[in-house]
């Protein structure tokens, strides 16, 4: 079974959840009754099925958290090299 991105998934332990990312069978869900958010499951080891209904109001845009499932660029510091300053060699 492939999942895709956006899709809703049915785990039997941890309920209906947002598909953000998939690696191979590694795919990281966004479970909407867990704290710990978002899981990595490998669906090689811990099935989940397509939820029937893929339309819950839980998971639009607006609902879900702002950085959930966005990988943030790493932030350059800008740096200068300091002369002249008394204590700096």
């Amino acid at each position: 079974m492939k999942h895709k991105v956006g899709q809703l998934v049915l785990n039997n332990k941890l309920g209906v959840g947002k598909v953000l990312e998939v690696r191979g069978d590694n795919v990281t869900v966004y479970f909407k009754d867990q704290s710990e958010n978002p899981r990595i499951i490998n669906v090689a080891v811990v099935p989940m099925t397509i939820a029937k209904d893929q339309d819950d109001p839980c998971f639009e845009e607006a609902n879900m958290p702002k950085k959930l499932g966005k990988k943030m660029p790493a932030r350059k510091r800008a740096t200068r090299q300091l002369t002249g300053v008394p204590g700096q060699a």
